[in-house]
This record gives C-alpha cells, sequence and structure tokens, in this order.
C-alpha cells in the first residue's frame, strides 16, 4: 500500500475536502503510486500555464480547488507510461464511489486530472485520447494537461 508523502500533502492545501478524501482513499487502494503535483493554481500560474499551450483554458477547475494533477511515480521517479494512468484512473474512480463523490477523472492528458465536477454544478467533462496514446513527440504515453 502506498501513501501520499509530504509534498503531495501540501499540494493538497486549498483542494476541496471532498477530493482530498478522494485522492487520499485512492493512494491506498492505487496498484500504482502516484504523486500529486498540482493542486490549487494561482491565476498568474494558470496564465502561465496557458500562455505555454499547457491549458486550453484561463477558468480551470484548479482556480477554485475543485482540480488536481497527479504524476504516475514509479521506481523513484516520475513516469509518463501510459499504463500507469490507468491504474491510478481506476483508484480514483473506485476512491470516488466509495466516498460518493461524482468525479470526472482525465486520462487523456499527461497529468491525471480530478474534478468533483458534482460540487460546480457542471457535467463531467469527457476527454479521449489518440488511439495509441501518443503524445505530439510521437513517445507513448498521456498527453499534456487540457
Amino acid at each position: 500500500m502506498y501513501k501520499l508523502s509530504k509534498r503531495s500533502l501540501k499540494k493538497l492545501d486549498g483542494v476541496h475536502p471532498d477530493l482530498i478524501a478522494v485522492v487520499k482513499l485512492a493512494i491506498e487502494k492505487t496498484e500504482c503510486d502516484f504523486a500529486v503535483i498540482e493542486g490549487v493554481r494561482s491565476y498568474d500560474r494558470q496564465v502561465q500555464l496557458y500562455n505555454e499551450g499547457a491549458s486550453k483554458t484561463l477558468n480551470s477547475r484548479h482556480l477554485t480547488g475543485h482540480a488536481v494533477d497527479l504524476m504516475a511515480w514509479v521506481d523513484g521517479g516520475g513516469s509518463w507510461d501510459w499504463e500507469h494512468y490507468h491504474k491510478i484512473a481506476d483508484a480514483m474512480k473506485e476512491a470516488a464511489k466509495e466516498l460518493d463523490v461524482e468525479l470526472g477523472v482525465v486520462t487523456g492528458s499527461v497529468l491525471l486530472m480530478a474534478h468533483t465536477s458534482s460540487l460546480i454544478g457542471k457535467p463531467i467533462r469527457r476527454c479521449s485520447y489518440g488511439g495509441n496514446g501518443k503524445t505530439g513527440a510521437n513517445r507513448e504515453g498521456p498527453r499534456r494537461a487540457l
């Protein structure tokens, strides 16, 4: 069983309590360790990501604490191998169901993004990835965060 690092826990500061609970339960259920790499974002950070092409919106759910980015942690470091993100997504879905939290899990991105959609009254945003899951750089793995 895995547990969140102090750094991951710090990244959850300001995130909605229901989403924090899901992440904390998911780390206990997952078959693949993961780290929280981003939770609440400042508007300036969102603008930076938008300008870099790493986000397609200036109205991210990160701004309100309704999203987190997770990264697979394998063999002592971050991994972009697609296979790991399916395992993390499954653990997030299982934890959300157990806690009765409606969760949209976007696995078509480099960063697994979990959104507590029911908490802000918006429908779950669906996202898919190319048939082979390759990025623009033509390497195996998920795509950049939306």
